[in-house]
């Protein structure tokens, strides 16, 4: 990823992007500012990009976030050819362009869209083409050949290239992308890893200040994966708050294929269990220690009971642990794989969920005649993979690489990690679009007899689908004659008044819920609910309805919840946030300051040396400008939110990173020159401890961002959550109003 596209995906755009903009990226030269026509705020920015000022905006110097978004947009175009509309005279960024925006952002996850890249259903492998075990691809790396704008046409309609160019441009996620009324021709596999890829370097607004996606747990991150990718099958994961809407708190459809999953077997862990029972004695221990010496002060006191309290409860925990799959499973791990992995954290299992992308290293053995040797003597199998997944709710998701294998060892001092399930779709897995996938029927008419099957069984099944299809099946018959015990009625027309009823309360439902559908999702619910349906359609219909009701309400409840605790959060926190920021910032600043006078020192004593990177350091004065932004920081704007503060000190971590690398190499360039004058010996000093300063600011910083007010995606409680189960039967539709409909059958009669 280059400087320009992480600059770009570092500022945070003050408004939610539209899920799609009007004639964005239609095959000609295209204006860019129609990639965003819809938001005011950003083609405002645009347009400010094409003013000729003062101080040009994105010039040298100039990291506000318009000046970063421009540096990108220039960068793209530049690199793809730029235009210039004849009839407007207006800047114009072309398709072109925007495949450059594309494989700039996305090149880690290239491998998806080449052949052989897991896919589309091809052969197990995770890489394009042959894969070189001899060789290892750096994390983050481009992974595979570019996209032409003829594939990208293929892959993605008009409006979600508009998005996707906005997405580059400024880093904020796209509302309904894939889970929206357009899919493209995608693959499920490259949905959920660009999914991955944009919740985990994206941000959004769900509140005030905009912000990463943070889920609850590991799992509850990769299943947000699967519902902003449209791939969300049915069942156990669209039930609940948590299977009904997607971070922004939108309604999604699962689909009704079945994934395929392989799971290792359930077992004991005796050996976690006696871990943390020593961590608890240990934690006592030292609770014990610090009563004792009557030196601790009530701080300290508290902090310690906390830990004994801590390990406590996980040590009352039951512990269990998966087996690792075989080797061949190992093996045949796919680009979008939904996997879990062993790394013994504090869960029950102790095992961490994770969206697969692709191997880093061919495949190494251990434990074998003379092999390296594993912690138990044991052999093993393992990989380094890159993937992604959520470590902490506090830090969202991220992008990371792990060792993955076997069996949970270590070899010398690479940690491996067995991998105990994987789930993979199927690749043309999407969100339900007919009738049928949106409401299945129940288990037992869902599979009919098989071949081999008796005439006898083949005809009852038949006949208990037929009288399900109509409505009146044997419950829903013993149904009505409790609900009008003692009363004579025609079945056929009382179960005709009871689905007109219903229709007209689905219609209620569904208007409710208008405003977190799509016209798709909306039309299809409509359908669901026509005049043509039979009576056990539109009973599943409601019970579908209702759930999504439910669920709805638990998730606008904690998104105020959720919305007045940051309110509150931000107003405790936002001094603790700055006091740590600032406290991180004053090493860093004294170390620079230091080290920039010395630069200074030595200009004049350069002469005719070959020192091309600290002539660079003192002639592109990267260490003025990186205390040029802490002074911006110090003394930020006072309209500034938290937001735009960590912001800022986001692009001062990152310069302050690759500026460390240089000011390596400058101390390597001063201490092989001869006879080197003294400025020269004194510049090494404040160069070596601003190199040795900038771990330690990023530790601060991390800590830092720990104080950061979050909103959690489906925060609060989701007790009370509806299940997405439907079964067509009377008995589970609330309210009937028995005696009124069977008296208006008599009247129909």
């Amino acid at each position: 990823m280059t400087r320009e596209t992480e600059q770009a995906q570092s500022w945070r755009e003050p408004d939610p992007l539209p899920a799609a903009a009007t004639g964005a990226a239609t095959g000609g030269a295209t204006d860019v500012m129609s990639a965003l026509a819809s938001q005011g705020q950003s083609a405002e920015l645009l347009a400010s990009m094409q003013q000729p000022t003062a101080t040009p905006v994105g010039g040298a110097g100039d990291r506000s976030p318009q000046g970063r978004a421009a540096e990108a947009w220039r960068h793209w175009g530049q690199s793809a050819g730029e235009a210039t509309d004849e009839a407007t005279g207006t800047h114009c960024l072309g398709l072109s362009a925007f495949a450059v925006a594309f494989n700039d952002t996305f090149g880690s996850i290239l491998h998806a869209f080449a052949a052989g890249g897991g896919g589309a259903g091809d052969p197990a492998t995770s890489t394009p083409g042959d894969f070189d075990s001899t060789k290892t691809q750096a994390p983050g790396s481009r992974s595979g050949d570019d996209l032409d704008d003829a594939r990208l046409a293929q892959l993605f309609t008009e409006a979600q290239r508009a998005a996707l160019l906005a997405y580059c441009l400024t880093g904020a996620i796209p509302e309904r992308l894939f889970n929206g009324d357009e899919l493209g021709g995608t693959t499920a596999q490259q949905r959920i890893l660009l999914a991955s890829h944009i919740l985990a370097h994206g941000h959004y607004r769900p509140d005030s200040d905009s912000q990463k996606v943070h889920a609850k747990m590991c799992f509850h991150w990769a299943h947000l994966v699967h519902h902003y990718a449209g791939v969300t099958q049915g069942g156990l994961l669209t039930d609940g708050v948590m299977g009904s809407t997607d971070h922004s708190g939108q309604i999604i459809f699962g689909g009704d294929r079945s994934a395929s999953t392989k799971r290792g077997a359930r077992r004991d862990a005796p050996e976690r269990e006696a871990r943390r029972q020593q961590a608890l004695e240990a934690a006592q221990a030292a609770y014990d220690a610090a009563v004792a010496s009557g030196e601790a002060t009530p701080n300290q006191l508290r902090r310690l009971q906390s830990a004994v309290r801590d390990a406590g409860r996980k040590a009352n925990l039951d512990f269990f642990r998966h087996q690792p799959l075989d080797a061949e499973e190992f093996r045949g791990l796919q680009a979008g794989d939904w996997i879990y992995y062993h790394n013994d954290n504090s869960s029950r299992s102790g095992d961490h969920s994770v969206i697969f992308s692709r191997w880093l290293t061919g495949e190494k053995s251990a434990g074998g005649p003379e092999e390296d040797a594993t912690e138990d003597g044991e052999p093993v199998l393992y990989r380094q993979a890159e993937v992604f997944s959520q470590g902490r709710p506090d830090s969202g998701g991220r992008q990371h690489t792990a060792w993955l294998g076997t069996r949970y060892t270590t070899v010398g001092d690479i940690r491996v990690n067995p991998v105990t399930r994987r789930s993979r779709l199927p690749a043309d897995a999407r969100p339900a679009r007919t009738v049928e996938e949106l409401l299945p029927l129940p288990g037992h008419l869902r599979h009919p007899p098989g071949e081999g099957a008796s005439a006898r069984k083949v005809a009852a099944y038949e006949k208990r689908l037929a009288r399900y299809a109509n409505g009146i099946d044997q419950k829903n018959g013993q149904t009505m004659k409790r609900a009008l015990r003692g009363q004579s009625y025609d079945e056929a027309q009382l179960g005709e008044a009871i689905r007109v009823w219903l229709r007209g309360q689905n219609r209620g439902l569904i208007d409710g819920l208008a405003s977190r559908l799509t016209d798709g999702q909306r039309a299809l619910l409509l359908e669901a609910n026509g005049a043509q349906q039979p009576l056990t359609t539109v009973i599943r219909l409601n019970e579908r309805l209702r759930g999504l009701g439910t669920n709805v309400v638990i998730t606008v409840r904690n998104e105020v919840g959720e919305a007045e605790d940051y309110e509150d959060e931000v107003a405790k926190g936002a001094e603790k946030w700055r006091a740590a920021a600032h406290k991180a910032l004053d090493g860093l600043e004294k170390r620079a300051v230091d080290a920039h006078g010395a630069l200074a020192a030595l200009d004049d004593d350069l002469g005719d040396h070959a020192l091309p990177t600290t002539r660079g350091l003192i002639d592109g004065d990267a260490i003025g400008e990186l205390l040029g932004d802490i002074g911006r920081m110090r003394q930020c704007d006072p309209s500034w939110t938290l937001d735009d503060e960590a912001a800022l000190l986001g692009e001062i971590v990152g310069a302050a990173g690759e500026l460390r690398g240089a000011l390596g190499d400058a101390r390597t360039e001063l201490r092989k020159v001869r006879r080197r004058p003294a400025s020269f010996k004194a510049a090494d000093r404040p160069l070596r401890y601003l190199s040795m300063r900038v771990p330690a600011f990023e530790r601060a910083v991390r800590d830092a961002q720990k104080k950061t007010p979050y909103v959690t995606a489906h925060g609060g409680s989701n007790r009370g959550g509806a299940k997405s189960k439907t079964t067509g039967l009377l008995a589970n539709v609330p309210d009937i109003p028995w005696a009124e409909l069977a008296r208006r059958s008599d009247a129909d009669g």
